[in-house]
């Protein structure tokens, strides 16, 4: 299904949390991944997340993607690591944030209940 740009599909407005909430997205409300009907949130150069996390909530097991990273922390405290530099990024201010190169392996931890806002750039096809 192919996207057509009319007066009427210009302008998107809703809600990431609800536009995130189905099972397979996770959060994720604009990316590849998202449906071509939906207009302007589905986009092959970009991705981005609403993350509502619990504390103590985890990514233990390191991964990479293709894209450049930038977690951006709204509420909360959030801890990034890179176990292959040896190095993490504390964020625990609103407005903290992290950016970091497509290949760099990472996990994260949440340290009391956050709200994180996440972009990948480009929307990288088989990894959402």
């Amino acid at each position: 299904m192919s996207f057509e740009m009319t007066k009427s599909n210009l302008i998107v407005t809703g809600n990431a949390i609800d536009h995130g909430d189905a099972r397979l997205q996770r959060g994720w409300f604009i990316g590849h991944f998202i449906d071509p009907a939906q207009g302007l949130r589905y986009t092959k150069e970009i991705e981005v997340k609403w993350g509502i996390h619990s504390t103590s909530e985890e990514k233990p097991i390191p991964n990479a993607t293709e894209a450049t990273t930038l977690t951006l922390l709204i509420s909360g405290a959030f801890i990034v690591d890179f176990p292959e530099l040896n190095k993490s990024a504390y964020l625990k201010r609103s407005g903290d944030y992290v950016i970091f190169a497509p290949g760099v392996m990472h996990i994260w931890k949440t340290l009391e209940d956050s709200v994180v806002l996440t972009v990948r750039w480009p929307s990288v096809n088989n990894y959402s």
